[in-house]
């Protein structure tokens, strides 16, 4: 089992140090979406002009460059990985340049894929072309294929073209490279800019889906993951850009950083702050569905509080809320997704599938429990997925079970069975 090298205090960006092909092996979970932005084997002693100055563009030894069939020995490899890590449904992005994408490109036929789309990337603000001998380099490429060739993919489409000015999204978009205010930390010599990651990441996945990346560099696509409120697990061998990685994501728990990050991306200005609203939280369910399929078992814990319950019973716990009006409101209306209660029960918390929060008024149903951690002040908090309106059989439930009670599935019927 793998180690976590980083894991945030609410559980949703994990990190893991060590070498991708190994990791990769030792994890059964399943995502919703992988970004992958591999080695693009070009670090071959070329130069380029960066704040006035002639550099080297090598990577590292990593990067170094490899013959055909080398490179598609090491592509194959991880892309068949990867597709063992992705739900049926789901969705894999691989970045590269013309050294690199061909050859991922082929290798995605021959593993099964179905290659949904090129899309190129093309910078708004590229380095110059100092030799002046051939076009100036201004465009990486990113395919975007599913797993199955006959099982629908997820794809986001009303909400691409809310940030197309209402025209349908196209294949070629035209993002600024990675900006200062995205090194605060320092600086990854590959490191993409959080305006794609965030297109990306918003183009086909909802909140609070998992999303990884194999090849994870100072975690653009957890920081990312974290401003779309998704959650993320990443593998990366140097622990230098572990440490990066770490400095990152613990920016974000200070407010005015995570919304100065959010007022640097051109698609969250787009739109705009009563959308951003409805994109975390609210009930605009063209942006983003609660699923019902999330994994609640952590990808790289040993210990998860909260097993995954697919396929087992169903154990229903009750607890009141005790919080301001307008949060009590909000779970009667039904598209809460957090609160917090005092804890009571360490061992019948870590067995709940689905809860009965009890308010002011009544929700009228339960929640499935998706995650569940405990603050240093014992407090629980909840992060909530589908919502279960109450059928007529249960319709005494609220009547019937005690706050903190843990009840299986047929034990709450036969309660509400009883006068």
């Amino acid at each position: 089992m793998i180690e976590t090298y980083y894991k945030s205090q609410n559980n949703d960006f994990l990190l893991a140090h060590g070498d991708t092909f190994q990791l990769l092996n030792e994890f059964s979970f399943k995502f919703n979406m992988i970004f992958a932005d591999p080695p693009y084997f070009l670090s071959n002693g070329g130069i380029s002009l960066q704040s006035g100055k002639v550099v080297c563009v090598d990577k590292g030894e990593w990067d170094k460059g490899r013959n055909p069939e080398e490179m598609k020995e090491f592509n194959m490899e991880w892309l068949r990985l990867c597709r063992d890590k992705l739900r049926d449904n789901g969705t894999i992005w691989i970045s590269g340049t013309y050294h690199n994408i061909f050859s991922v490109a082929n290798c995605l036929t021959e593993l099964g894929y179905k290659i949904l789309n090129v899309i190129t990337w093309q910078k708004t603000n590229p380095p110059v072309n100092i030799s002046c001998r051939f076009f100036t380099y201004s465009t990486e490429f990113i395919i975007w294929a599913r797993k199955c060739e006959k099982v629908a993919h997820k794809y986001n489409y009303e909400l691409m073209k809310k940030l197309n000015d209402d025209k349908q999204m196209t294949d070629v978009w035209r993002l600024p490279a990675i900006g200062r205010w995205e090194k605060s930390c320092g600086k990854h010599p590959t490191q993409k800019p959080l305006s794609v990651l965030t297109r990306i990441i918003l183009s086909c996945t909802d909140k609070g889906d998992w999303i990884l990346d194999p090849f994870s560099g100072s975690s653009t696509t957890g920081i990312a993951a974290s401003l779309c409120d998704r959650r993320f697990a990443g593998i990366e061998q140097s622990e230098t850009f572990c440490q990066m990685s770490k400095a990152r994501r613990e920016e974000l728990d200070n407010v005015g950083v995570k919304a100065d990050l959010k007022r640097h991306i051109v698609d969250f200005k787009t739109l705009g702050s009563s959308e951003q609203l409805n994109l975390f939280g609210g009930d605009n369910d063209i942006v983003c569905e609660n699923t019902s399929n999330i994994y609640e078992i952590l990808p790289f814990d040993t210990n998860p509080m909260v097993e995954q319950t697919e396929g087992k019973e169903k154990f229903f716990l009750t607890c009141y809320v005790r919080r301001t009006d307008e949060e009590c409101e909000a779970f009667m209306n039904h598209h809460a997704t957090t609160y917090t209660t005092t804890l009571k029960s360490k061992t019948k918390l870590a067995k709940a599938t689905h809860l009965f929060p009890m308010v002011k008024g009544s929700v009228d149903g339960n929640y499935e429990i998706l995650d569940s951690t405990i603050s240093e002040d014992k407090k629980v908090h909840f992060t909530l997925g589908k919502y279960t309106p109450l059928t007529d059989e249960w319709h005494n439930i609220y009547d019937k079970m005690k706050p903190w009670e843990l009840l299986k599935e047929d034990e709450c019927r036969e309660l509400c069975s009883k006068g």
